[in-house]
């Protein structure tokens, strides 16, 4: 894990598994992963925002809820980060799947 600009815990990487299967219709191609540690990470990022801000006794300040909703966006691009990973796998094992 690491702390983004945002405040946001991130993890440096993303692991999934890319599976291919054949079938009557072809091969069926299927690219998941966990988003436990993106949620994981979020929650922990919320509690940590939120401690620092009651310690600075800022705790219900607009600031607060704009570190708030950067972590939540930061995490949300990391998911959408994820997805398009996954589709890129999913289309690149097709791609050599048809060439072959």
């Amino acid at each position: 894990m690491r702390i983004g600009m945002t405040g946001a815990f991130l993890p440096y990487t993303i692991t999934g598994d890319v599976r291919a299967e054949a079938t009557s219709e072809g091969l069926v191609v299927t690219a998941t992963t966990s988003l436990r540690t993106l949620l994981g990470g979020l929650g922990l990022s919320l509690v940590t925002i939120t401690i620092f801000f009651q310690w600075t006794k800022l705790g219900s300040s607009t600031l607060y809820w704009i570190w708030l909703g950067l972590a939540m966006l930061a995490t949300g691009v990391h998911v959408w980060q994820a997805a398009i990973a996954l589709r890129r796998m999913t289309d690149a094992a097709l791609a050599h799947e048809r060439a072959a």
